[in-house]
């Protein structure tokens, strides 16, 4: 799932599974306009930007289980422009999901 944001600004998504769902986590990451591919990202990759619109900010930008019928609502910084070879626009994201448990069945996610 890819979205739109306000560039650099504060952004806010709430996520939710059924009620018969196993938790979900769900990762929002950046966007790449030069790859049109969602940035991969591990909880590792949640570092804090030295300078904002460099290269040194972080991939992963929230990282959060939604549970069962319990909306879960994350709050990051939407990606900033990006200089350099291949310049990014920013103001987009990502949102990669997966079971929390390896023995769980993945569930559809929606985002408000």
């Amino acid at each position: 799932m890819v979205f739109d944001c306000a560039a650099g600004q504060e952004t806010t998504a709430t996520f939710a599974i059924a009620p018969d769902a196993a938790p979900q986590v769900v990762r929002v990451t950046e966007f790449s306009h030069v790859l049109n591919s969602a940035i991969p990202a591990r909880y590792e990759d949640s570092w804090v930007p030295l300078s904002p619109g460099v290269s040194d900010q972080p991939y992963l930008l929230a990282n959060a289980v939604v549970e069962a019928s319990v909306p879960t609502t994350v709050t990051f910084t939407c990606p900033a422009p990006r200089t350099g070879a291949n310049p990014e626009p920013g103001g987009t994201y990502a949102v990669y999901s997966a079971p929390v448990f390896p023995d769980d069945d993945a569930a559809p996610i929606t985002k408000s």
